[in-house]
């Protein structure tokens, strides 16, 4: 298991280590790993509030797990597409050269384009 959190505009990788998210709220984000081949998901992205599921868009959150399937070929598009949701970005399946495409409905990117950095500067305009 490793845990990821972000510091300011830093983020930090610390092995077995809870980190904390730097926000109004403060929040966590854990990254785990698993393996399972019934399991159509290579990764999943679950919000809780105070230890209850939550949609982030409907509530705030206080933790967050990242959950990577190492059933499937995990690579670095998956784990940043999966980064975005943290970051509050949701799906954007009509966009393959989004980050945000689901890998199902035909991704290209390997990384941010434009387009989600500018959904990420909409987000944070004083980041």
């Amino acid at each position: 298991e490793i845990l990821i959190g972000l510091v300011g505009s830093e983020m930090c990788i610390r092995d077995r280590r809870w980190s904390r998210v730097l926000s109004s709220s403060g929040a966590t984000v854990q990254c785990s790993f698993y393996r399972n081949a019934n399991d159509n998901a290579i990764a999943k992205t679950t919000f809780f509030y105070n230890s209850i599921s939550t949609y982030p868009t409907s509530s705030d959150w206080n933790m967050c797990k990242i959950q990577l399937n190492l059933a499937y070929d995990v690579q670095t598009d998956t784990i940043t597409h999966e980064f975005g949701h943290v970051f509050g970005l949701d799906e954007n399946n009509d966009t393959p050269s989004s980050i945000m495409c689901q890998k199902g409905y035909g991704r290209t990117a390997t990384y941010p384009s434009d387009t989600d950095i500018i959904m990420l500067n909409g987000l944070y305009p004083n980041a």
